[in-house]
């Protein structure tokens, strides 16, 4: 995000960031653009995402309405409910789909397709869609899901990015955080990200279980609804090969990243044909190969067979992730080979994106 309030502060004489939380990396913000702070938002239980998105919207309502009638808006699905910000106010405004709500709702039997709540927000969809400036998205999939809604041909696919001058392949022997973590020698199986109810992370504890090897760790870092579950099934099943740790610093994100010998992406089935998870294009930029654990036709699935940057598997194929990691550790060509294809991707994948927002 702040590559695009970046991009919008070198085309505009005034722009205003509405935001519950700014994570810099190696990237500050344009002094130029004002930060106005929301609530933070709370991923730990569903009450409080449900609250803080609540209570984001309303805030921002109230800014726009008060200091911001004239402003143009580029509004995102994160928090799900600022799409409904049009309805109140009467600025242009454009949007960009990182989830398809209400559509995840009905996925994860959240709410009835035939709920009063699905039926309005379909139809606030097809209303606020149709009156947007632009409608972009991040993969090509999305933009089929979300052409129910709009025109498909007013649908701007945009990707997301990497960025290869803050994220890079750190060698082990220089890795902090390998050294901090005393994980020296192991061969890391690496979750980075929300361990929620989105997530099939569970499935490391079942591949753990069944790697009973003392070279190799499943590292485990995050937070989450699943997380206190994941913590007591490594204790109840005394899984030695697993190390749950909470998010780290920003500072410590690229030796992190970089330690994993092998990075996880998961997404649930409901989840994985609705959404595409950042983090796998910072992954690309460590260079390391990819397993990911989602459907075999979600986007996900399509960016690593295009590109051959790993495997997708069902989260019941256990046998055939085992078979993927012995190869991987066993074969130094194919490992060498994924390892190359990541670096090789991220470089088409790069801050230059945020740009193709301004229109």
């Amino acid at each position: 995000m702040i590559d695009i309030a970046n991009a919008f502060a070198a085309n505009y004489e005034e722009c205003i960031l509405l935001t519950g939380e700014l994570r810099k990396r190696n990237k500050s913000l344009n002094p130029r653009i004002r930060q106005i702070n929301l609530i933070k938002y709370n991923p730990t239980k569903n009450l409080n995402r449900l609250l803080t998105w609540t209570i984001g919207s309303l805030q921002a309502l109230l800014y726009i309405i008060f200091k911001g009638r004239n402003a143009d808006l580029f509004i995102t699905s994160n928090p799900p409910f600022g799409i409904f910000l049009p309805y109140f106010c009467t600025n242009k405004y454009s949007i960009l789909i990182y989830d398809i709500y209400p559509d995840l709702l009905i996925n994860y039997k959240i709410l009835s397709r035939n709920s009063r709540v699905i039926k309005f927000w379909e139809k606030t969809n097809i209303k606020i869609f149709a009156n947007a400036k632009n409608i972009f998205t991040i993969s090509d999939g999305m933009k089929q899901q979300i052409a129910k809604y709009v025109n498909y041909q007013k649908i701007d696919v945009i990707s997301c990015w990497t960025d290869n001058s803050f994220l890079k392949p750190i060698p082990k022997e220089e890795n902090i955080f390998i050294h901090q973590q005393h994980i020296e020698g192991k061969f890391i199986i690496l979750y980075s990200g929300n361990v929620g109810f989105t997530h099939n992370v569970e499935t490391l504890l079942d591949l753990a279980d069944r790697i009973q090897r003392k070279d190799i760790l499943f590292l485990i870092i995050g937070d989450g609804d699943k997380k206190k579950m994941l913590s007591e099934r490594i204790h109840n099943s005394e899984l030695q090969n697993v190390r749950l740790l909470p998010w780290q610093d920003i500072a410590m994100y690229p030796y992190s990243l970089s330690s994993a010998d092998l990075a996880i992406v998961t997404l649930s089935k409901e989840a994985s044909i609705m959404s595409v998870p950042s983090k796998l294009f910072d992954i690309m930029s460590v260079g390391s190969p990819i397993l990911s654990i989602a459907e075999k036709n979600s986007e996900i699935a399509k960016i690593i067979d295009k590109y051959d940057l790993g495997i997708c598997c069902l989260a019941d194929q256990i046998d055939t992730m085992v078979d993927f990691i012995f190869n991987l550790m066993d074969n130094k060509n194919y490992y060498n080979k994924l390892r190359g294809n990541s670096l090789k991707t991220s470089q088409k994948f790069t801050p230059d994106n945020a740009c193709k927002f301004v229109k």
